[in-house]
Formats: C-alpha cells, sequence, structure tokens
C-alpha cells in the first residue's frame, strides 16, 4: 500500500518551474487574491509590499508595509498597477485581461476575469519584449510576505479562505464569481506545472518498456493553451499514470514490480538536484486545494 501511494504522487516531484504559462497563473492568481481581500474594508494584507526588505534576515525592515497606491477608489489599484508592484520591468500589463462575457451577471457587477486567456496574453507579452517571467517575492505582494514562495501560497489560500469565513451570508452569493476566478487560476496552474513537466518524466519512462518490458499508461491533461508551442508531442499535455502503470506490471507478472517502479521514481528524482524543492511547491498548491474544499 504505501507503495502504490509512493507512486500516486511520483508526479509531485516532477520539475515544476514558475516560468511561462504557469508564472503568468500565479500573476493572475496573486492579483485575484488581492481583489478578494479588498472586499473587506478592515484586516487587508495583500498587495502590500515591503519599503526595506533585508534579505540576510528575512524580514522587512522596521514592519514597513506599504499598500499598493493605486486610482480606484479607496486608493485601491488596477490590474496594471499591480502587476507593476510585482515587477516595475513587467510589458504592457495593461493589455493582458480579458473578462468573461456573463449575461447572467447583475448590473454594476465586477466583470469575471479570464484565467487562461489572461494568462495567455501575459505570456505573449513577455515573449514580445524578449523579457523573463521572473519569479514572484513575496514581499512585493502581501504583508508578511517573506522569500519563500511554497509557504507564501499557502498562506494566501488561508487568506483566501478567511476573507470568505468573514463575510455575511448575503455578500458570500454575491461575491462568489471572485472566488471562482481565484480557485480556476489555482486548478489551472496545478494542471499548467504538471503538463509542463510530466511529458518530460512519461518520455524517460518509456525506457522501462525496453527495460523491464513495462506497459506504461498516462494520463491526458488535456491540451496545452500555448499557441506558439509547434512541437506536436508537445501540444498534448500528459504525465504517467503510475498507479495502473504498477497494476498493469503485476498483473503481467513482472517479478517485484512494484519495488522497480518505485527505485525508478526514487532514480529519477535524484538525478535532478532541484526535484525535492519543486515536490513541496506543488504539494502546497494541493493544499490550497484542500483548504478550500473544507471551508467552501
Amino acid at each position: 500500500m504505501r507503495i502504490l501511494l509512493f507512486l500516486a504522487i511520483a508526479h509531485l516531484s516532477a520539475i515544476a518551474w514558475a516560468g511561462g504559462y504557469a508564472g503568468c497563473l500565479e500573476r493572475v492568481m496573486f492579483f485575484q487574491a488581492y481583489e478578494i481581500d479588498g472586499l473587506l474594508p478592515t484586516g487587508q494584507s495583500i498587495g502590500y509590499w515591503c519599503l526595506k526588505w533585508i534579505s540576510q534576515r528575512n524580514i522587512c525592515k522596521a514592519g514597513q508595509w506599504r499598500a499598493c497606491n493605486g486610482d480606484l477608489e479607496g486608493g485601491r489599484c488596477t490590474f496594471e498597477q499591480f502587476m507593476k508592484q510585482i515587477h516595475p520591468d513587467t510589458p504592457n500589463p495593461q493589455q493582458w485581461p480579458v473578462y468573461e462575457d456573463d449575461p447572467k451577471a447583475k448590473p454594476g457587477a465586477k466583470p469575471k476575469l479570464d484565467v487562461k486567456e489572461t494568462a495567455l496574453n501575459c505570456l505573449k507579452a513577455h515573449r514580445a519584449a524578449n523579457e523573463d517571467i521572473v519569479d514572484i517575492a513575496p514581499y512585493r505582494v502581501m504583508k508578511g510576505g517573506g522569500n519563500g514562495y511554497g509557504a507564501a501560497v499557502k498562506e494566501l489560500g488561508r487568506r483566501v479562505d478567511s476573507r470568505w469565513q468573514a463575510l455575511t451570508a448575503v455578500a458570500k452569493i454575491e461575491n462568489r464569481p471572485a472566488f471562482t476566478v481565484f480557485d480556476n487560476a489555482v486548478d489551472e496552474i496545478i494542471r499548467a506545472r504538471r503538463g509542463d513537466t510530466g511529458k518530460r518524466m512519461y518520455d524517460a519512462a518509456m525506457q522501462l518498456e525496453l527495460d523491464e518490458n513495462v506497459t506504461i499508461k498516462a494520463e491526458d491533461l488535456g491540451p496545452n493553451p500555448d499557441p506558439d508551442e509547434t512541437d506536436p508531442a508537445k501540444k498534448e499535455w500528459k504525465e504517467v499514470n503510475w498507479p495502473e502503470t504498477t497494476n498493469l506490471a503485476v498483473e503481467h507478472g513482472i517479478e517485484d514490480a512494484e519495488n522497480k517502479l518505485r527505485q525508478w521514481v526514487r532514480t529519477y528524482i535524484f538525478n535532478d538536484p532541484s526535484a525535492t524543492t519543486h515536490r513541496n511547491m506543488m504539494k502546497k498548491f494541493k493544499e490550497v486545494v484542500t483548504g478550500r474544499n473544507l471551508c467552501r
């Protein structure tokens, strides 16, 4: 049982860089959390940045946190202004947002961000400007944020859930679309991180078919939304379905199948020094999903 559990979560150990499409999705996620945080007039903590970050001590000097100062009512920031706070050289963020056409929306209601299309516009803008999609420093987007991105993601989910719990019953009904956008972003980030890297692990695992006569079963993760991807093998995201692969190997009578597959996964992870870090990052996003399921 423990072996099967290990293999069932093996996809969490795939290398999962936050660059590209996933990095853009994470920007949308943080902005939507900022929007949710602003639903209540007190206790706001997202959209704050540290005036003087002391990296050696991982603290904000004298607790000098400043809220994003924008052009909207109450000094709130627009999407563009929020992205510029994440990184001053962010290319053309005013061109990123795409909003869903919701005929059921009430008059005056905020339009819902289209998570995928907005992230794709972010990706296109960075490519056009030949700019890297840099990592998000938590201390530039949330009060109390430090250098640890994984911990910040988990805390972001907790704060979003806390805002939900603080809303009245009526406010929850009115503002559920805002939480849906945040949830959509988190779900797509998980899919993108798995999709970006699962194919590499799948391709490497195909060697098992030659060496051990193991039939590799794939899990379809859906299409790669990147319109500029020209490699046909990367147009569809997939990864190894380890439980199915293991069960099939046992059924086919492959000697010590479970241990062999577990050892292969361990070796694959060991050969990449960053695998543990990225496994932990994926676990943090999973914890955000677990938290929201318990809360909402």
